[in-house]
């Protein structure tokens, strides 16, 4: 049953890319081809390693399946944002001002 769930998540979950921007460092950009070639592969990795440590995860836990593009350190003072592309039908963009 849970392979199907997450075969039919997966269908439900398109790939998509996002990408980072804080001038005048290099943009960034990756997609989600970067968590094992699906987000959702993520999943059954983590819980075989979490298994061999002797965790389970239970009915309800939240799962962050980690991030897809380099880490670019905050600094304040510097603008950010972040680009989404293939969740929604247009573009995604989120801006950030660190003080």
């Amino acid at each position: 049953m849970r392979r199907l769930l997450l075969a039919t998540a997966a269908l439900l979950l398109p790939a998509f890319a996002a990408g980072a921007a804080c001038p005048p460092d290099p943009a960034v950009a990756a997609t989600t081809g970067a968590l094992l070639g699906h987000p959702l592969d993520v999943i059954p990795w983590l819980v075989g390693d979490l298994a061999r440590n002797g965790i389970r995860l239970k009915a309800g836990d939240i799962v962050s399946l980690g991030g897809f593009a380099p880490s670019v350190p905050a600094v304040g003072g510097r603008s950010y944002s972040l680009r989404y592309e293939g969740l929604l039908p247009q573009p995604v963009t989120i801006g950030l001002q660190v003080r």
